[in-house]
């Protein structure tokens, strides 16, 4: 990214800092996702444990 780009998300604007970590934080969501498939997880489970999750992020937004 270049010093003349500004990065923006519904949430306002993003450093440099917060994409690479958001970038990394997706990478590693996507490679757990495939391990549970690797693993023969079931999918529903994958999407629950998933959903669970951000349940609990968006409670804990909205309680701010």
């Amino acid at each position: 990214m270049s010093n003349n780009v500004v990065t923006a998300f519904a949430g306002g604007v993003v450093s440099r800092e917060q994409k690479s970590a958001f970038d990394v934080f997706g990478e590693e969501i996507a490679n757990a996702i495939d391990r549970a498939k690797a693993e023969k997880v079931p999918q529903g489970l994958i999407v629950a444990i998933l959903h669970g999750h951000d349940l609990q992020e968006t409670l804990l937004m909205m309680s701010d």
